[in-house]
């Protein structure tokens, strides 16, 4: 493979990885609630709630994280706390303590729990 070839393969999966990160922007706006979470299946889970501070774009605020940090483009290597680190230190999001109340199961009561700010 000469070495011309091998660019173009980077430049293509760069530009593959820019058309999906660029489907469908929308913007977060502002006092709305945004759920955070992550994962899929029986890893899926959910960060926490978060109140948007000002108007923004996540998947553009994305695309200027992987700029900075290109080794989260990889598979299995995007630091998603980093991320949302960087979301809040500039002032976009601020996370709200939350509890949990679990509406139950099978439509019987006796399952219903409620979990305070801090044993959710």
């Amino acid at each position: 493979m000469d070495e011309n070839n091998g660019k173009n393969e980077d430049l293509a999966a760069g530009s593959e990885l820019s058309d999906r990160l660029g489907a469908g922007l929308k913007t977060a706006r502002r006092g709305s609630l945004l759920q955070v979470d992550i994962g899929c299946y029986s890893d899926y889970g959910v960060i926490g709630f978060f109140v948007v501070l000002r108007d923004f774009e996540p998947i553009t605020e994305l695309k200027a994280y992987l700029a900075a940090n290109p080794k989260d483009e990889t598979s299995y290597s995007f630091e998603s706390d980093s991320f949302l680190m960087t979301l809040i230190s500039k002032g976009l999001l601020l996370e709200v303590e939350h509890g949990t109340l679990y509406m139950g199961e099978y439509a019987d009561s006796s399952t219903v729990r409620f979990h305070p700010v801090g044993d959710a």
